[in-house]
């Protein structure tokens, strides 16, 4: 009886380790993990390779699952003062996006996984392998970033 303790034990111990090991990010600056940052790290698509130091810090937040993303920019590379866009993701196997642009000083944008027409919204159904592409110049030469977006 006390093995089998010992085992529910070390059982429950190991699940908890590792459920909370994927809530918590990474910062890539410092290597710390942090349970407040939402910022995500990028892989470079297009361009000039663009030092750590200057890329954009991206934050994406989930704010309602499945429907709704938030997306910051609080680090703008030198020079560079609008950023443009790309959400794409997969809902039902076809691929759907939204485009836009963001500027320094611009708040969050709510970027939804659908579209709104006059107040009405409507969202697309099983949203998956969704990715946030941001493109701007850098050193007069084209850039894109790519992002992982979580969806839930």
């Amino acid at each position: 009886m006390k093995h089998i303790r010992w085992l529910v034990w070390f059982s429950f111990i190991l699940l908890s380790a590792s459920l909370m090991s994927g809530c918590l990010k990474k910062d890539a600056s410092t290597g710390s993990a942090s349970a407040s940052s939402n910022a995500v790290a990028s892989q470079q698509t297009q361009g000039v390779a663009v030092p750590e130091e200057d890329k954009p810090v991206v934050e994406i937040k989930v704010l309602k699952p499945g429907q709704e993303v938030g997306l910051s920019v609080t680090k703008f590379p030198p020079g560079v003062e609008k950023l443009s866009y790309e959400l794409v993701y997969l809902s039902q196997g076809r691929e759907r996006g939204v485009v836009g642009s963001y500027k320094q000083g611009d708040q969050i944008k709510r970027l939804k996984f659908g579209s709104c027409s006059s107040g009405v919204c409507v969202y697309d159904k099983d949203v998956t392998d969704a990715r946030l592409i941001i493109k701007f110049n850098y050193q007069g030469q084209p850039v894109s970033l790519e992002y992982p977006v979580a969806v839930n």
